[in-house]
């Protein structure tokens, strides 16, 4: 054992567009609900950040659990979740995505606070 978790990396992957702001930098934070996969992320996890032929490796910086997107959306900076979207649209995209019921069935909301590693 080496140290390198390369093999082992978790993944995520995401829709190009927001793959793209992410990679730019102007999109610190990601929202997803509660799945398996999702839980297992942890703050200071290097994750592999993929959409479609690209990918890019990100530090989990933070993880904040929220028990709905609109509770998230009240405490964290909505542009630095959806930049380029106004507030007001905000919850209708999340929920859009991510009906409330799979929210109650996942266990809520995780807000990954992330930043782009250096290659």
């Amino acid at each position: 054992m080496n140290g390198e978790k390369t093999s082992h990396m978790k993944q995520m992957w995401i829709k190009r567009p927001y793959f793209q702001l992410i990679k730019s930098g102007k999109k610190t934070l990601e929202g997803r609900i509660g799945y398996p996969s999702m839980s297992r992320i942890k703050k200071g996890d290097d994750v592999l950040l993929q959409t479609g032929g690209d990918e890019v490796k990100i530090k989990i910086i933070d993880v904040r659990k929220y028990e709905s997107f609109r509770e998230a959306l009240e405490k964290e900076e909505i542009a630095q979740l959806l930049p380029d979207i106004k507030s007001e649209n905000a919850l209708e995209l999340y929920e859009r995505i991510y009906p409330q019921w799979k929210v109650e069935q996942y266990g809520g909301v995780l807000i990954f606070e992330l930043r782009v590693m250096e290659k």
